[in-house]
């Protein structure tokens, strides 16, 4: 969730300078490497954004799917998570608590 909203924020504030560059005067030296930052920096924030849309759409449909949410299943990975934890070594806090 937080890639996608900073790659919108990247868009919004390369559009948001491209358009303030527009309105001043500014240095023709730097309009082509203002260009480039501008179309640049959303590139690189969105680099990872179709990722991060297919995790969120995964776990919407896992979320959506019948019986995702059952006690029953809760009751036994609860009770997996225990078995395991039981066969664990007890050890010594290193403190002495």
């Amino acid at each position: 969730m937080f890639t996608c909203a900073h790659a919108a924020a990247a868009v919004a504030a390369s559009a948001a300078l491209l358009t303030a560059a527009a309105l001043t005067p500014i240095p023709l030296a730097a309009l082509p490497m203002l260009v480039a930052i501008c179309s640049g920096f959303p590139l690189v924030a969105a680099w990872d954004l179709s990722i991060a849309i297919a995790v969120l759409s995964a776990g919407r449909s896992a979320r959506q799917e019948p019986g995702h949410d059952s006690p029953r299943l809760h009751k036994r990975a609860l009770s997996e998570l225990r078995e395991r934890l039981d066969q664990l070594p007890e050890t010594e806090h290193p403190l002495g608590f």
